[in-house]
């Protein structure tokens, strides 16, 4: 990625923490997965679960449901095995990366 692409995907995130009122611990778990995509990375729900040892895993799991329920965030099931779950980019997210490279 270049560092407009970077850049851009910083405001991406100020944007969508404004516009769906996000706690810094969402916005953290979002920095956390653009991270890894921008290396081409998958990132697993277990990745970003043992990525916040302050909190507890109940807690961490309802927000990524939350962050899948508004679509920002897309979680899939694994396709050899069926107990990981693989989150990319929500559709709103996706739209928000669309209107910047406009």
């Amino acid at each position: 990625m270049t560092t407009n692409e970077i850049v851009a995907l910083s405001n991406v995130l100020n944007r969508l923490e404004t516009k769906f009122d996000l706690t810094q611990h969402k916005v953290h778990m979002l920095r956390m997965m653009v991270d890894r995509w921008e290396k081409n990375t998958p990132v697993y729900v277990l990745d970003i679960v043992n990525g916040f040892d302050r909190l507890s895993r109940a807690t961490t799991h309802r927000m990524l449901k939350e962050l899948v329920s508004v679509k920002l965030v897309k979680e899939t099931v694994g396709a050899h095995d069926r107990r990981t779950r693989l989150l990319t980019p929500g559709a709103k997210f996706e739209s928000c990366l669309k209107e910047l490279r406009k």
